[in-house]
This record gives structure tokens, sequence and C-alpha cells, in this order.
């Protein structure tokens, strides 16, 4: 490969880091780059200049995209984003946690399909799972947020998917991949202000975490009374 082509290579892929591999956003970014006659075609120059983000461009476009959702559409993408995909991967049974109200063939069929098709939820492969764009799960967390019974619904609906995941026996946990349903189950459990739940699972982890080192990681984001129960579980 070439230097110049090395060099383009290196460039695309900051390009798409940046923006988080975002359809919209990268078509956007490509159109200006090509047509403005500050970066005449050039990428380098572009990635130099911190201050082209485009963010008000791409927010509108995005805007645009989610007005143009069914209510369902539109319900769907803001209850799914109270998930962290970076922590968990959701799938398919994730989504329909989230979706009580329709059919399994309408959801996957209708809605996840028309998500897909306006590049606001995509399936990664690699993964096996559902990704939503971080500009896209933004702006389905603002959705949620103008509605606090309707972000409580979602988060309870997320914990209720995560404690019914099954789990090894407690005899073969080894690290804290082997009960990170039970982490994300607490973590929305406390979103959702079911502090009992979320302590309960709190308390039959704690000792496993404590092990493994991972305690504070977990535990840096409990509520205020959650922090008081666990102190009495470490001594």
């Amino acid at each position: 490969m070439s230097p110049i082509i090395e060099t383009l290579s290196e460039e695309l892929a900051q390009m798409g880091d940046r923006y988080s591999g975002h359809p919209k956003a990268l078509q956007l970014v490509a159109a200006l780059i090509r047509d403005d006659t500050e970066f005449q075609g050039n990428v380098g120059i572009f990635l130099h200049q911190r201050d082209w983000l485009l963010i008000r461009d791409i927010e509108r476009a995005i805007d645009e995209m989610i007005a143009r959702l069914s209510d369902g559409e539109q319900t769907c993408l803001s209850r799914i984003s109270v998930y962290q995909t970076s922590e968990y991967p959701l799938s398919f049974s994730g989504i329909s946690a989230q979706m009580p109200e329709v059919s399994k063939y309408e959801l996957k069929e209708s809605i996840i399909q028309a998500l897909k098709r306006r590049q606001l939820l995509y399936y990664d492969r690699h993964l096996k799972s559902y990704q939503l764009h971080p500009l896209v799960r933004e702006k389905g967390e603002y959705l949620l947020s103008q509605h606090p019974e309707n972000l409580r619904t979602a988060h309870s609906q997320a914990y209720h998917y995560y404690i019914n995941i099954p789990l090894k026996p407690k005899s073969e946990w080894q690290d804290i991949e082997d009960i990170k349903p039970l982490i994300r189950a607490h973590y929305h459990a406390s979103q959702a202000g079911y502090l009992d739940a979320a302590n309960a699972i709190i308390s039959e982890v704690y000792e496993y975490l404590r092990q493994w080192n991972c305690a504070e990681l977990v535990c840096a984001n409990l509520p205020l009374p959650l922090l008081t129960e666990v102190k009495n579980i470490s001594l």
C-alpha cells in the first residue's frame, strides 16, 4: 500500500470514529469536504479543524428522521435508548421487552425495519447485537426525559428483562462476565427507583465483586441508601 493510500485510509478511519460511523453524519461531512473551498476534498485538512463537527446539521438531520417516525417507532427508539449496548449486547428479546404492547411480528417486521431503514438502528453481525448510534441514543434519551414516567417505565422493563436472563450456577461464577445480566438489572432497578430490588441484587453479588476487585466499579453509581447497605455487607 502506498503512503498516500495508507494515510487516506487512516484519515477515513478517524472520520468514522469521530462520527461513530453514523451514515447520515458521514454523508453530510463528505459533502462538506467535497464542496467547501476551504477543504477542496482534503480529509486531512478537515480532521485538523476541530471546530468543524457539524453537530447542528447532524442533529437537525436526525431530528427530521425521528419526526417522520410513527408513534410506535418513536416509542421503541426512545425506550431502547436506556440500554447501554457497550455493556451488554442488545438482542431482539431486549427490544421486545420494551414493547410488550405490540406483537413480535409487528415489532420485527414493521417497527425495527423502519428504524433500520432510516439509519436510526442497525444490527452489528460481529457483535451479534442491535446498536443505536450514540447521536441517536442521545436523542432517544432526550425524548424519554421529557416524560419522567415513560423513563421510569423503560428502566422498569429493562430491569425485568435482565433479571430473567438465566445465569450459570453460583458455583461456576468466575468473573463479572458471568453475572453481567444481574449488574445490568441492578442499574435499571436503581434508575427505576426499585431500591429494594437493587439492594437485593447487590447483596447477592457483592462478595463476588469484592473478590474480583470489581465492587467499586459497580457501587460507584449506587444511590445513597444502597451505599449504606453495601458498607454493612462488607463489614
